[in-house]
């Protein structure tokens, strides 16, 4: 017999079969449980000359699972322009998530968006050159949390650009030397 969140309203899940010899052991697995909640059980023996009463009874808080942020990769760009970094996070106990951000730098601003998602908006100037330590922080309304470090690099580097590369045909066997500049 198991009963949800109080010992008040137990409820039959199960029916198992004897044990063999005196005080052998019989296993349930309880597979419906979720996270967060507060489980009460107690069992009753049922035989040939009838049931015993119910046994003492004891409980069992299965615990929360924490939230997982989606992977975060180091930023680099160039001062004078701007970017738009997507921060989300899901909970395997399906829990309403908040998410917030540290060490923004002051070209920087996050933006919720609502159950563990947002946005933070980066617009460095000259005067930001330099590596910012932020941390991304994912909390459930049961208290667990997790947290993803990345760092943001400002500089005063253009990014590459690739000039077109001219690839031909070869036999097998054969060597070719591809020049590739950017």
């Amino acid at each position: 017999y198991r009963s949800i969140t109080n010992n008040a309203n137990y409820k039959k899940i199960a029916t198992l079969g004897a044990s063999s010899g005196v005080g052998g052991n019989i296993h349930l697995n309880d597979s419906t449980l979720f996270a967060n909640v507060i489980y009460y059980y107690t069992v009753k023996a049922v035989g040939a000359g009838g049931e015993s009463a119910f046994s003492n009874e004891d409980s069992a808080l299965l615990l929360n699972d924490l939230p997982v942020i989606t992977s975060l990769s180091n930023v680099y760009m160039k001062f004078g322009t701007s970017k738009t970094i997507a921060v989300s996070a899901v909970d395997p106990n399906n829990d309403q998530l908040t998410i917030s951000v540290s060490g923004l730098p002051g070209f920087a601003a996050f933006n919720s968006t609502g159950n563990g998602t947002g946005q933070i908006l980066l617009n460095p100037a000259y005067a930001d050159l330099g590596t910012y330590n932020l941390v991304v922080t994912a909390t459930d309304l049961v208290g667990g949390f997790s947290n993803v470090p990345f760092s943001i690099t400002v500089d005063s580097n253009n990014p590459p650009v690739l000039n077109t590369v001219t690839v031909g045909s070869l036999d097998e066997g054969q060597n070719q030397t591809i020049n590739i500049s950017a």
